[in-house]
């Protein structure tokens, strides 16, 4: 390739490409609050909740992992429950920075993963990417980190996590998240084969707002977020806000709600073994016919009615109560369009969302097969 050929490639590489953003969150001090959650207490219950998810999934299949990771989990449970499952050989696992690292173990951070390509059978993450500044990038290096034919496994709070609070305080106390169509296309885009992504609402009551924020504080949950405000609440703000929680969101009994969205993801590093999608427009049925869907599946997610009573599961935390509420949506994942969608939300300017979506270098690799 000549030098001015590759002026050009570069050229319109930097076009397309806005400049590096920001970081969203700041990890200096999401590590500070993580270290003082650990500290005085981490309050286990959602991670031993997705702790337990991941057992019924790993249940599913056939398959030994002889080397697995426990990657940006606050706490040890889940590499505990790898080991103790028998379907796992060696379970390393790397802390997030804040994290208390015990022998045998290392802090890591998920912007750069001391992890050797092709070298794992199994990652597991549970309730540590959403604090990741760049999710693309961790989703990347743990795909190329799994031998082919390796599983990935991660829970992370979705965008509905909170969602009383946030409207109570008019303000995101937690990390920002995402949806799940953003999640699909980035484990696709990550180069990861068969992916799945699902979410469950988990609901946590508590006696009052002051409670709920004492477990967030408790699980390093409370906001790191770079943009966030530096004024402090003063006592009559959180009396007045505790008062609206209540007259909104206050069950007959007088306890609160909270809602944590649990989404989970999943896919395996490519392998001539895998299944592979039939020809377009060769099967004789219709997956739409079978959720019923009368009018098919399109790129928006369509909810799917579940028999009465089939979706519902019991919990406890040391505060209060939670109730999980599993769902069933479908969409056809058209990774064109989503990634058009991505680039008209996070665009800085209509300018730049014509000149990214008319760059025939991106258009390429908008619409190229998975």
């Amino acid at each position: 390739m000549t030098s001015a050929a590759q002026r050009h490639i570069r050229k319109a590489v930097t076009q397309l490409l806005p400049p590096r953003p920001m970081a969203v969150f700041d990890s200096a001090l999401a590590a500070r609050r993580l270290a003082r959650a650990m500290k005085a207490g981490y309050e286990p219950f959602l991670l031993a909740r997705a702790v337990d998810d991941l057992g019924e999934r790993l249940a599913t299949l056939t398959r030994r992992f002889d080397l697995a990771v426990d990657l940006a989990s606050p706490a040890p449970l889940a590499a505990e429950a790898l080991r103790a499952s028998g379907r796992v050989g060696q379970v390393l696992r790397l802390t997030p920075p804040g994290a208390i690292a015990g022998p045998g173990q290392a802090v890591a951070s998920l912007d750069a993963l001391p992890l050797r390509e092709a070298s794992l059978d199994l990652v597991v993450s549970l309730l540590g990417l959403q604090g990741a500044n760049d999710l693309p990038g961790a989703l990347i290096q743990m795909r190329r980190a799994l031998k082919p034919d390796g599983l990935m496994l991660a829970c992370l709070f979705g965008g509905a996590t909170l969602t009383e609070l946030r409207q109570t305080l008019l303000e995101t106390e937690v990390a920002l998240t995402a949806d799940l169509r953003d999640m699909g296309a980035l484990l696709q885009r990550a180069g990861f084969a068969l992916p799945v992504v699902d979410a469950e609402t988990v609901t946590v009551r508590h006696d009052d707002i002051f409670a709920l924020m004492r477990d967030l504080r408790a699980m390093g949950l409370t906001s790191a977020l770079v943009d966030r405000s530096r004024k402090p609440l003063t006592r009559g703000f959180w009396i007045e806000a505790a008062k609206r929680h209540v007259a909104r969101f206050a069950d007959a009994d007088g306890r609160i709600r909270s809602s944590f969205d649990m989404v989970w993801m999943s896919g395996w590093a490519p392998h001539d073994s895998q299944s592979r999608p039939a020809r377009p427009g060769s099967a004789n049925a219709r997956l739409a016919d079978a959720l019923g869907l009368e009018g098919g599946l399109g790129s928006e997610p369509q909810r799917i009615e579940l028999d009465s009573g089939a979706d519902s599961t019991d919990g406890s935390s040391t505060d209060g109560s939670s109730t999980g509420h599993g769902e069933l949506w479908a969409m056809m994942l058209d990774t064109a369009a989503t990634f058009d969608g991505l680039v008209r939300r996070h665009a800085d300017s209509d300018e730049q969302i014509d000149r990214i979506l008319t760059n025939s270098f991106y258009r390429n690799i908008a619409g190229a097969p998975s």
